[in-house]
């Protein structure tokens, strides 16, 4: 088993992970490793190549009063756009009609990712020094000692570290990390039950070679009392084609393969923009209650999970006993934007600036 050591070990190359491991390594001169299970950079911010432009298959959208996304943005010289939202609405009802209805209002200004949200999150990591950020490293067991933590990754290694910072669902955390000695029953009660934000959503995108709905004063946003799929918007790049995205919730379509998600997807498609939405260039679905490092193996019961513990105190930084070795930090842990991209980087930054500045709390 190979050895290393680090000041900071980051568990998670997600948004919130980037977000810390940017900082100590650019701000705070820490000696950061920032492990990732997954083969990618971004978590829930997952873009697809449709070769029509981007598909979020997770995070889509910021709005203009979140500061911190706007400062990596202009930091990072991120192409952003306005999200489209002209034209009428759509609604279905559970009899299947459906009515258009003057205006769109589901549709609040908002600013899109040109490249995608993973473009944010590969431009972050795109910034770190070789061999800061290392993928294809699930964590599976941190111990915490007096001079800090030694943390265990599955690949064989053992990082011997100061701090540790856990940016993943706190759900996931509790679920598929080792954390010895244990932590407070209280916090893991918590955290167990702090819903996964896109954790329990299927998300799926159609392209087509124009966005066909705006001809006809229709923005391409719909709700859907019928479903699977309960909420619809624009997804079109400009000077890149047309598309619609939509959101279902993931326990109803348990069962259900890929293939048969697309096509459930599609015939709502044209049920409430038309018959050219039957007609796709392509089709993307991404069930993320299926994903391995996004939910927990352990299945809560319906009505089990909570976003009410979203910015638990408990979560605010420390986790192992007011020590501040073990530290949380991802979107559902943030006080005023969590499960958003602004929450997420928010609890990164926070997280890091408490290691750097040697704080066991807030």
């Amino acid at each position: 088993m190979s050895h290393a050591e680090c000041d900071v070990v980051v568990i998670g190359a997600g948004i919130s992970g980037l977000a810390a491991t940017h900082h100590l390594v650019r701000d705070a001169r820490r000696r950061v490793l920032c492990v990732e299970a997954r083969d990618r950079v971004g978590g829930r911010a997952l873009s697809v190549d449709t070769g029509s432009g981007p598909a979020d298959l997770g995070a889509t959208w910021w709005w203009a009063n979140e500061p911190a996304v706007r400062e990596l943005v202009e930091e990072l010289q991120v192409p952003v756009f306005d999200q489209y939202r002209e034209g009428d609405a759509v609604v279905e009802l559970v009899d299947g009609d459906v009515r258009r209805i003057d205006g769109n209002p589901w549709e609040p200004p908002a600013f899109r990712f040109r490249d995608g949200a993973q473009d944010l999150a590969q431009r972050m990591a795109d910034t770190l020094p070789e061999g800061v950020l290392r993928l294809d490293s699930p964590v599976s067991a941190v111990t915490v000692n007096d001079g800090g933590a030694l943390v265990r990754v599955a690949a064989g290694t053992e990082i011997e570290t100061a701090a540790v910072i856990l940016a993943v669902p706190p759900a996931l955390a509790v679920s598929t990390i080792d954390v010895s000695p244990p932590l407070d029953a209280s916090l893991v009660d918590v955290a167990r039950t702090t819903a996964v934000w896109m954790g329990d959503m299927v998300k799926a995108v159609a392209t087509y070679a124009t966005p066909f709905w705006r001809s006809g004063g229709m923005a391409g946003s719909a709700m859907s009392q019928r479903g699977p799929f309960r909420e619809f918007h624009d997804m079109s790049v400009p000077g890149r084609g047309g598309a619609i995205f939509a959101f279902a919730p993931a326990v109803p379509c348990e069962g259900l393969l890929d293939e048969e998600l697309r096509s459930r997807f599609i015939d709502q498609v044209a049920r409430l923009f038309g018959p050219e939405g039957g007609l796709p260039l392509s089709v993307h679905v991404k069930n993320w209650r299926a994903d391995p490092w996004t939910a927990p193996g352990r299945r809560l019961d319906a009505g089990e999970a909570t976003t009410a513990t979203y910015g638990h105190r408990v979560f605010q930084p420390a986790a192992h006993g007011g020590s501040g070795t073990i530290r949380w930090a991802s979107t559902e842990t943030d006080t005023a934007f969590p499960g958003h991209l602004e929450g997420a980087i928010r609890a990164g930054i926070r997280a890091a600036r408490s290691v750097a500045e040697g704080r066991a709390d807030d």
